[in-house]
């Protein structure tokens, strides 16, 4: 009995995750950046633990399979099946520690223009929505490329719904440049 309480607990709380997750994914590009940062990083952790299982499972299967191919017919010893379940695990932890490595890369070297909304405050002019400082509070520039981490430049704190009643332009804007080096470490 303690281990089919044990086993519902697991399947529940592997479903919260899911449908967490499924949640922020089904959203479309605009509502996206309204997130907060809470919302990005669980987005992103989602499909991060997604990703990790779908190619540690994949791996770990077409291993079992070459193996049960090897065998014809035998069964695959019991040895080869707990090398496999360890194996997913180390394969699972070793994707989730690499793929955000990976995927960063990617962002730095491939993708030189990225889309931000713009939009146009009649007291302030043409800014860009930058982030969501809470669930209210959008934190804007006029410069789209502003390092709010390491920047002096200046930045102005919006209300969402001043924002909503104004039209939001998507553009394309170009990333500043940087040295290789840079790319690869940042």
């Amino acid at each position: 009995m303690g281990s089919l309480f044990t086993l519902l607990t697991i399947l529940t709380a592997i479903g919260g995750i899911v449908l967490t997750g499924s949640a922020l994914n089904s959203r479309s590009d605009l509502e996206r950046v309204f997130f907060t940062h809470e919302q990005k990083t669980k987005a992103y952790f989602y499909n991060l633990l997604i990703l990790s299982g779908l190619f540690s499972f994949s791996i770990t299967f077409l291993t079992l399979l070459f193996e049960s191919s090897i065998a014809k017919g035998k069964g695959i010893p019991d040895e080869i099946l707990t090398l496999a379940v360890y194996s997913w695990i180390g394969l699972f932890i070793f994707f989730m520690i690499f793929l955000g490595f990976i995927v960063d890369l990617i962002d730095n070297l491939f993708i030189k223009h990225p889309y931000k909304y713009k939009v146009s405050i009649p007291e302030l002019g043409e800014v860009y929505i930058l982030s969501m400082l809470n669930d209210e509070i959008c934190i804007c520039s006029a410069d789209a490329n502003i390092n709010l981490k390491a920047s002096d430049q200046e930045s102005v704190f919006i209300e969402k719904n001043t924002i909503i009643k104004h039209p939001l332009v998507k553009e394309k804007i170009l990333k500043p440049e940087k040295s290789f080096l840079r790319k690869l470490i940042d």
